[in-house]
């Protein structure tokens, strides 16, 4: 690392806000994407790096995207959620955050955990 660079810009979490809306979304902390639009989740990682791909369609979650930033391990998911998950934060859009080896639930615009 050189100078002033911090890990995160080290591993390449060197984050732009959204060109349009002026969404402030940062993997720094991720209760920042609590409640956004997952359009605007996905333009986000799209303006920052992340490749996405829709998830395997074989599967219960055939609707979501998966992204990926290179480093092995770390991906990010972009689900739609069903009624009936046993979990209460999957029951609606969420995303699901793998990274530094630790997966975090965030709960996205129109889940019924924001009401």
């Amino acid at each position: 690392m050189a100078g002033s660079e911090t890990l995160d810009d080290a591993l390449g979490f060197k984050e732009q806000p959204l060109s349009e809306g002026g969404a402030s979304f940062t993997l720094k902390d991720f209760s920042s994407f609590r409640g956004a639009k997952p359009a605007d989740v996905k333009k986000w990682l799209e303006q920052n790096g992340w490749s996405g791909a829709k998830t395997n369609p074989n599967k219960v979650y055939n609707d979501g995207m998966r992204f990926t930033n290179g480093y092995y391990g770390e991906q990010i998911r972009i689900m739609s959620g069903g009624a009936t998950i046993s979990i209460p934060e999957k029951r609606g859009p969420y995303m699901e955050i793998s990274i530094k080896a630790k997966s975090t639930v965030i709960e996205l615009f129109g889940n019924p955990v924001l009401k």
